[in-house]
């Protein structure tokens, strides 16, 4: 690098810049290149004396480029340890720097190195002006008053010291004392910019086109506007307007060469978020805007300028609109043109609006003085949002978004982002004018309807954009109907005779919006009874005060399912559509009667009626008996006494219980074959008998279901409860005494179905089903984890018969167990039950031994927990003790097993080679897991003392409900029972070894089998866990040998087979300390396993112990002790 003498070989420095900037080079010479370069920035003076020489003019400009990249590298890096002298030196160069500027060189010069050499001045502006440059600006000013080229230079200087300024590079005491002078220097600098910005605009227009003169007055506009538009973030609004650039602006926004950069400054003026705007200069400035676009201005540019003025208009809108609301003429005007670029052809420009209808709107609802939107614009609004809403990706090209997005599936999640910004500006214009927002929905529901009628009058159906447009009032419906204000829909009359009129007004034109919908006869189609069901319950906020149609609206709806059935009477199956209808008039009948259900309690017994007509003739499915139910409930919470609700309650589970306690079905419950016709001796069965045995099996269901529905809506915590909506006082959570006779009624033929479900499970019962039919016992729930595209037909042939007693099966056994878990709820009707006939639980567990894994994470997730959680705790020794310890053998048993043949098959010593293994593997796996993290939940459960979730029912009449022979159950407060229940549960667990050692060995094996989410939960009940065993020896053994050597193993890298625990350390030190801190000085089991796993004497164990015991000190420094104790032994 150096010549004779030792001197800097400048031309070695331009040669390697030239090759670097050659990509024809090879790589190893680019290196070497590179490597000069760098040693050049390695010595100070070495690059100050290269920069000089690579800047001058006549250098070719990478080599001009990399010179001041030299100068760039010592004051960014280098210059708090410059030397004064150096700093002054290094002032006066970079002004020479710029100064080397002609009339020439500004045309031909390239952008990017006027940009690096002004850097060089803007750098050590930022760390010396004003103190150490006082004279600074001075020599700005005297620059550009040389000639045009110096000007443009003193420009770009000016605009990048405040570029960066809020860079992480600039501290904050050095960025406050430069924003303090700055705001001193502005005024004058504006007056300076703009007279540049005037002579430069007025010689351009002057300049013949295309000239030398012309071009040089575009470049000196251009960065006097681009200096404005870097300041104005820094300046006050009355500084901006006084200087004249806003007047200006309007001027250059008319020439396609500075329209750009002016829409830039005006985005940067408007973007303030300050409140001091002089409302003369804004409104100037609107104005002017104004009567360009009235202009032709809009029409002669095109869809980028359009975007910028908008974005530009939103801000001005958004945060200085207060100071145009005064001028009732711009005002409008102005909402007029924002309203236009809402209905912009391209959604982009559409939902760039809606910042500032957002902010207009809610300082419309806050302050009831404000100047109120223009009818035309409401309603311009109105009509653009739901038109808006109607064009989904996909039904019309929006050709102006291409640069926007960069596929389809990015413009999609852009039209999502955007309709929800849309239906919330349509909910707060609803607020805005609540009268004109209904009457716009009514007209558009009355054009909707005809058109409905007339496309599905001739057999026909809506095409894809009658859809969306449907839709899309559907959700304007919905919009305004939930942004109404609450004084327009009141019951009673307004106390001023403006707000009566107005309620009136709102109230009428609901009500025959009503009227419409009801008068259409949707009840002739499909498509019709679906669009109409769906827009009634859009109008809840109208049907919650104004209840007076809600018996005809209710009436109408459930005529649907009588006139859109299940099944024809040919005996086909409804399509899908149907099917898809009746569940919207499902949940739009809970739905309604919920609102209603004081204006219907006179016309409750005709609902009642209707609906156990449906349920009686088997008209509905399990889901729609459901919500029927569900139904029932809600019209019965009005009523007023205890005693009607009970009367009720009896009422409706008289017919269901009858049937359930029938000969007919108890012989069906206890019976499996009967289930499996044609299954088992393999005959051929007649359609007939099949269809028999089907709607049977179909009965059994829906009565199942029909209990579970009535028992869930039972559950004071469970919903609404019994008359919950109306009674919340005292009292509201009681459960009829009667819900517990009736529980008792249901269980008997209940454990039968379940042992009888358990038995088709058993080998001798499986053996003798057909090969064919062996197909019902595929775990179809589960199959969708390894083919997520699966479908059952694939795998029946299509073969109704089958996959009709497959999912029967699934459905019966989901509902039996779930059925039980909610029995357990009712302590006296449940456990009065099961002490007076303690064979019903022999019943329901003698075949565990035979479910698949499924079944027994489904069981106990549904019933074996609930009902162990529920448990009164003077039956724990009678139910618990007795239960747990063979369910926890045996689920400890199957998950030690299936975690074993699993890491037989990774480790290849499976040998399945067989089609499909895997995919069965897979889906085996996924079972395991969940029964394991079902199994570890139990187990943590009965440690927690009460703090997990628990519904309890109150008892009834303040009286300890009998249980059994006499035991009595404990009354109060549901949480507090829950919470003391809880406690004892745990302190029984804990007291009885037999079940308590079972769940600690569940724990502490889930830490070495391979499931994070089973492990952490394991963490957390193990840590519970410790201290209440500290005094118990029956436990010492299994938590301070067995558990301890797990967590060691752990913390020092070891796992089962040699592999890794499936998780952080730092888990495994809070229950590290909780054993030492706990057990270490009561058991000697602890400071054995100690010894043995880390392999130090009594002597260490001594001082660890005196270091975590020996005073008072955080947890947190107790397991840091730890920590570093077992990561030196």
């Amino acid at each position: 690098m150096a010549g004779a003498g030792g001197q800097l070989d400048v031309s070695a420095v331009v040669a390697a810049v030239e090759v670097l900037h050659n990509p024809r080079e090879a790589k190893a010479t680019r290196q070497q290149a590179h490597d000069l370069c760098e040693s050049v920035k390695a010595d100070d003076g070495a690059a100050f004396s290269c920069a000089a020489q690579l800047v001058v003019p006549a250098m070719p400009y990478p080599v001009r480029h990399f010179g001041f990249q030299l100068y760039e590298h010592l004051i960014a890096k280098r210059w708090n340890s410059l030397s004064d002298g150096s700093k002054q030196q290094m002032k006066e160069v970079s002004l020479q720097i710029i100064g080397q500027g002609t009339d020439q060189s500004m045309l031909t010069e390239p952008h990017f190195i006027k940009e690096k050499a002004v850097q060089v001045v803007a750098l050590i502006a930022k760390r010396e002006w004003p103190h150490g440059w006082p004279n600074l600006f001075a020599e700005l000013t005297r620059l550009s008053q040389t000639d045009d080229a110096h000007c443009e230079l003193a420009m770009l200087v000016l605009r990048g010291i405040v570029e960066g300024l809020f860079d992480e590079s600039v501290s904050d005491g050095r960025r406050n004392e430069l924003l303090v002078t700055l705001n001193n220097e502005i005024p004058a600098l504006y007056a300076f910019c703009f007279q540049v910005l005037q002579g430069n605009f007025v010689k351009f227009n002057a300049a013949p086109a295309g000239s030398d003169e012309q071009r040089k007055a575009k470049l000196l506009v251009t960065a006097t506007l681009q200096v404005f538009e870097a300041y104005a973030p820094l300046s006050s609004l009355p500084v901006i307007c006084e200087c004249g650039i806003l007047e200006a602006l309007h001027a250059l926004l008319h020439r396609p060469e500075f329209r750009e950069t002016a829409n830039a400054v005006l985005l940067a003026v408007t973007s303030k978020k300050t409140k001091d705007a002089p409302a003369p200069a804004m409104c100037g400035l609107v104005s002017a805007i104004l009567d360009s676009c009235r202009g032709g201005l809009l029409q002669q540019t095109d869809y980028d300028f359009h975007k910028r003025l908008c974005m530009a208009l939103t801000e001005l809108g958004a945060n200085h609109y207060y100071s145009i609301s005064g001028q009732d003429a711009v005002r409008d005007a102005y909402l007029e043109l924002m309203a236009s670029f809402t209905n912009y052809h391209s959604l982009y420009v559409s939902a760039l609006t809606t910042p500032f209808w957002r902010s207009l709107l809610d300082s419309i609802a806050a302050d009831a003085n404000s100047p109120r939107m223009p009818a035309n614009v409401h309603g311009m609004l109105l009509n653009t949002l739901v038109e808006k809403l109607g064009n989904k990706p996909g039904t019309e090209e929006d050709q102006d978004c291409e640069d926007e997005f960069a596929d389809k599936e990015e413009y999609a999640r852009f039209w999502g982002q955007a309709k929800a910004k849309f239906l919330e500006i349509a909910r707060k214009l609803s607020g805005a004018g609540p009268l004109e927002a209904v009457m716009f929905v009514g007209s558009r529901w009355q054009q909707a309807l005809q058109s409905l009628v007339e496309a599905v009058s001739g057999g026909g159906e809506l095409g894809e954009r009658g859809v969306n447009s449907m839709e899309a009032d559907l959700h304007m419906l919905d919009c305004v109907m939930t942004g109404l204000p609450a004084r327009t829909l009141a019951a009673q009359p307004a106390t001023s005779q403006e707000e009566e009129l107005l309620r009136s007004q709102v109230v009428g034109s609901c009500g025959m919006l009503v009227r419409m919908l009801l008068d259409i006869g949707f009840e002739r189609h499909q498509t019709l009874a679906a669009y109409v069901t769906r827009a009634l319950v859009f109008m809840l906020p109208y049907f919650r005060t104004h209840g007076g149609e809600g018996s005809e609206v209710l009436i109408k709806l459930l005529a649907l399912y009588d006139g859109f059935p299940l099944r024809s009477p040919e005996g086909a199956q409804a399509s899908h559509a149907v099917i898809t209808m009746r569940r919207r008039v499902s949940a739009a009948v809970v739905k309604l009667g919920q609102a209603m259900a004081g204006a219907l309690l006179p016309v409750r017994e005709q609902f009642n009626l209707k609906v156990q007509a449906l349920l009686n003739a088997q008209a509905v499915t399990g889901e729609e008996t459901s919500h029927l139910y569900e139904f029932l409930f809600v019209l019965s919470n009005p009523l007023p006494s205890d005693e009607e609700r009970a009367a009720f309650l009896d009422g409706i589970l008289f017919e269901p219980l009858s049937t359930w306690q029938s000969s007919q079905v108890t012989q069906a419950v206890t019976d499996p074959t009967l289930w499996f016709v044609g299954a088992l001796d393999g005959g051929p069965v007649a359609d007939e008998v099949w269809e028999a045995q089907r709607q049977q099996r179909g009965r059994m269901h829906g009565i199942l279901v029909t209990l579970l529905c009535i028992c869930r809506r039972c559950l004071p915590s469970g919903g609404l409860g019994i008359g919950a909506a109306q009674h919340a006082g005292a009292g509201a959570d009681k459960v009829p005494s009667s819900v517990h006779r009736h529980v008792q009624a249901v269980l008997p033929n209940l454990t039968l179905l379940i042992r009888s479900l358990h038995t088709v499970w058993t080998p001798a019962f499986r053996a003798r089903v057909q090969g064919e039919w062996q197909i019902v016992y595929k775990p179809v729930e589960y199959e969708a984890t390894a083919d997520p595209e699966y479908k059952i037909s694939s795998d029946l042939g299509g073969d109704s018969r089958m996959n009709d007693l497959c999912g029967w099966l699934r459905h019966m056994r989901d509902a039996a167990y779930q059925l039980a878990g909610v029995l357990t709820h009712f302590t006296d009707g449940f456990y009065g039950a099961v002490m007076q006939n303690p064979a019903l639980l022999d019943t329901s567990f003698s075949l565990l031994p035979s479910l698949e894994q499924r079944h027994l994470r489904t069981l106990l997730r549904l019933f074996i927990t609930p009902m162990i959680r529920h448990c009164p705790p003077q039956l724990h020794t009678s139910i618990v003790g007795p239960l747990l310890p063979s369910v926890l053998s045996l689920l400890l048993d199957r998950i030690e097993s299936g975690y074993a043949e699993m890491r037989e098959r990774d480790a290849g010593a499976g040998g399945k080679t067989e089609p499909g293994s895997e995919r069965e593997d897979i889906i085996s796996d996924q079972i395991l897991r969940l029964l394991h993290r079902e199994v570890v939940e139990l187990g943590v459960s009965l440690f927690d003392g009460g703090q997990q979730t628990l519904v309890l029912p109150n008892t009834v009449s303040g009286v300890g409900p009998a249980i059994g022979n006499g035991v009595q159950a404990d009354g109060g407060d549901g949480s507090e029972a829950q919470g003391a229940w809880g406690k004892e549960l745990t302190e029984y667990v804990a007291a009885n070894a037999a079940v308590g050692s079972l769940v600690v060995k569940v724990l502490c094996c889930t830490l070495l089998w391979p499931d994070s989410g089973a492990f952490t939960r394991a963490i957390g009940g193990l840590q519970r866990l410790v201290p209440l065993v500290k005094m118990r020896a029956e436990y010492h053994e299994i938590v301070g040998r067995d558990l301890l050597r797990v967590v060691l193993l752990g913390l020092t890298g070891g796992g089962p087979a040699g592999g890794q625990l499936n998780t952080s350390e730092t888990p495994l030190l809070h229950l590290l300390r909780d054993i030492f801190v706990h057990l270490v000085t009561v058991t000697p089991v602890v400071r054995e396993v100690l010894t043995q796993s880390l392999g130090v004497g009594p002597q260490a164990l001594d001082e660890v112990q005196e270091a975590v015991l020996g005073r008072p000190m955080a947890e947190k420094k107790q397991r840091a002790i730890l920590k570093e104790w077992v990561r030196r032994c």
